[in-house]
């Protein structure tokens, strides 16, 4: 048999050991590696450069298409307000994906990433889609709650304004009443 001073000895390595072992295990936790968007958000190419088309589809299935042409941005047919076509560019040009707020489908609805609620956003260069994306509710400020279509993560997304986008036409047509350039006399 062992005697009493070799079990207590055992005993304090056993505890030692998983000290040891908690205390590694901690280290990792604390050491993870930063969140990694996934590559199928390619906010490299939401720009002037790849997209000559916006498709915008509300919550309520009304759509907007903004498009550009030779001679401008339009939006259904009318001239787009070019300050506003600019501010869209700019604010997916500052986009960044932060984190996962979530993996679960039944959390779609909560944060209107769903098809009901959500936004969806199709960048489109020469009739090919590029991007297209949810974009739910707000998530405080300047970001959102995003997701890709085939997919169930929900994403946040920096550097979106939610209330920016309009589904009245009448906010994305140019509102000029006259303009005195000599192109437009």
């Amino acid at each position: 048999t062992i005697s009493l001073p070799m079990k207590r000895l055992a005993i304090l390595v056993a505890v030692l050991l998983v000290l040891i072992i908690g205390y590694a295990g901690l280290r990792s936790y604390a050491n993870r590696s930063p969140f990694a968007p996934p590559l199928a958000f390619k906010t490299g190419e939401w720009n002037t450069e790849h997209v000559n088309e916006w498709r915008f589809v509300f919550g309520g299935g009304k759509q907007l298409v903004l498009s550009q042409t030779a001679t401008g941005w339009m939006v259904d047919g009318f001239p787009a307000d070019q300050s506003r076509v600019d501010q869209l560019f700019g604010q997916f040009a500052a986009a960044t994906v932060t984190s996962r707020a979530s993996t679960n489908p039944q959390n779609h609805s909560r944060f209107e990433v769903d098809t009901e609620k959500g936004l969806r956003v199709s960048m489109v260069k020469d009739n090919t889609v590029i991007q297209e994306l949810i974009v739910g509710k707000t998530a405080g400020g300047d970001t959102v709650y995003a997701r890709l279509p085939d997919t169930d993560d929900v994403y946040i997304l920096s550097g979106l304004e939610r209330f920016f986008f309009n589904e009245e036409l009448s906010v994305w047509r140019e509102r000029s009443v006259a303009d005195f350039t000599p192109e437009r006399i």
